[in-house]
């Protein structure tokens, strides 16, 4: 599939596509709900039968699912056992740049999957530039 599209201009918007969503989403990850309360509660945990509360709002979830979508049409983006592998269709040059798509995808998987897991970034020639983990967080490989 040919587009008309530079690719350079497509990497751009994509990027900055990816900041307004995660801004977004960190918004709505980190902006308080609620007032504290003037007295810490008691800590009560629930019955081992009760079903989980959702992590994330339906707002958060759906904000993920846009840049995940979003990311798919500029990269391959599958999942290969119980890990994630991103294989970028273009370079980012940018070390900064990297690392915000990074943080993006890792933050939008989470939301998605309640949690974190390892994710695995590669290069167009298949050279591994970053990672994700639960113990290690999100970096750039060298």
């Amino acid at each position: 599939m040919k587009s008309n599209i530079p690719t350079w201009l497509f990497v751009v918007g994509l990027v900055v596509g990816l900041l307004v969503i995660k801004n977004v989403i960190n918004m709505l990850v980190f902006s308080p709900s609620s007032p504290a309360s003037p007295r810490p509660q008691p800590l009560i945990s629930a019955p081992a039968t009760a079903p989980a509360a959702p992590a994330y709002s339906k707002e958060q979830r759906e904000s993920a699912r846009v840049l995940m979508d979003t990311a798919k049409r500029g990269h391959h983006i599958y999942e290969e056992g119980p890990h994630l592998v991103v294989e970028m269709k273009s370079y980012i040059e940018d070390k900064n740049s990297l690392l915000r798509f990074v943080r993006s995808i890792a933050d939008a998987d989470c939301v998605l999957n309640n949690g974190p897991r390892n994710i695995y970034y590669y290069d167009p020639s298949m050279k591994k530039v970053a990672q994700a983990d639960p113990l290690g967080g999100v970096r750039l490989l060298d």
